[in-house]
């Protein structure tokens, strides 16, 4: 793509490099809640939203990762959930759904942990969002 056409995005790139389309700007919006499960287990729930501006990059394949710390900082669990599968990590012949979060959206998430309360502290919990392009 010639860098003299601002029409088709900012910047240019070499011919030899692959051309990777942007990120959508995901963000976790309000609080990461605490709770428990029915089966006693820590549970992590919150919303991601897709701030970007509206007409503009679609995110495929959201996932959020949480990794719960106990008070010395070490970490105690780690877990996940995706937009496109119920299982996270989904199987390695998992057939993943179409789904996308599409600018201004909102997709809630619920991540289980194997921990009980009390093993990581309260609030304790730094999360990581992926994405793919559609």
């Amino acid at each position: 793509i010639p860098c003299a056409d601002p029409d088709l995005y900012e910047g240019c790139i070499a011919g030899d490099q692959p051309f990777a389309p942007p990120s959508a700007d995901l963000v976790v919006e309000g609080a990461i809640i605490e709770g428990v499960t029915d089966d006693g287990r820590m549970r992590y729930t919150g919303t991601i939203r897709n701030q970007s501006s509206l007409g503009s990059v679609a995110a495929a394949h959201v996932k959020i990762v949480l990794t719960a710390h106990n008070a010395d900082g070490l970490v105690v669990d780690v877990g996940c959930a995706r937009m496109d599968y119920a299982i996270c990590p989904p199987p390695a012949n998992a057939i993943l759904s179409t789904a996308r979060l599409d600018p201004q959206q909102l997709w809630v998430f619920n991540v289980p942990l194997s921990i009980v309360p009390g093993v990581a502290c309260a609030g304790c919990v730094s999360s990581v969002i992926n994405q793919r392009p559609p």
